[in-house]
């Protein structure tokens, strides 16, 4: 009998941050952080822009995709979403 409860499926996630709403790298930070509370991510890439913003993927497990698409939204802005998307093995 296998007891393994099995892990959320990946989403692969691109963002670009609008350098209005995230003005230097230190704004960036705090938002790391409250991404990564929201599952466990993996392959994360950063570009950070010199005049502010930037461009963010990775991939993060996430139970609920309905939920993890809003909360993003709420978190950079729904436009700053480039891609969402579950990545099917």
């Amino acid at each position: 009998m296998n007891l393994a409860v099995p892990e959320p499926a990946p989403v692969m996630v691109e963002l670009r941050l609008d350098p209005r709403r995230f003005p230097a790298r230190e704004t960036l930070m705090p938002l790391v952080a409250k991404m990564a509370s929201l599952g466990r991510m993996d392959c994360i890439e950063f570009a950070f822009a010199p005049t502010g913003g930037g461009q963010m993927g990775f991939l993060i497990y996430a139970k609920s995709l309905a939920r993890l698409r809003e909360t993003l939204g709420h978190l950079v802005g729904e436009e700053s979403i480039v891609e969402f998307r579950a990545v099917v093995a």
